[in-house]
């Protein structure tokens, strides 16, 4: 198990963009078209990733509720109520599922999605 990325809210994209590049930072947009967030990437290791809302509209939320998907649901609309700043510690293993890490978690109590 490693860190793949930090998730940073901000609360006006832009604005962040503007912030985080004037540190020194090279920011670029997720997408080209109507984008939701913005990555920082470093030559190695986790990258930073700002968001502004979740990228899901409310109709998608209650698919995802009728197809049995609430804690991803619950997930995204979490980000909608974060307080600017970093929120989310982001893992990725080489394994198809995260049993060992799901044990440390939760040896450890710690909320993990």
């Amino acid at each position: 198990m490693k860190v793949s990325h930090l998730v940073y809210k901000v609360n006006n994209l832009n604005e962040g963009l503007k912030s985080f590049k004037s540190k020194g930072f090279n920011v670029e947009l997720g997408s080209a078209k109507n984008p939701y967030n913005a990555l920082i990437y470093f030559s190695n290791g986790p990258y930073i990733e700002l968001i502004e809302k979740a990228p899901i509209t409310w109709y998608e939320i209650f698919i995802l509720r009728l197809l049995g998907r609430g804690k991803v649901a619950d997930r995204l609309l979490k980000w909608e109520l974060q307080k600017e700043g970093y929120f989310e510690i982001c893992f990725e293993n080489y394994q198809t599922n995260f049993i060992k890490e799901k044990r440390i978690l939760k040896k450890y109590q710690q909320k993990f999605f």
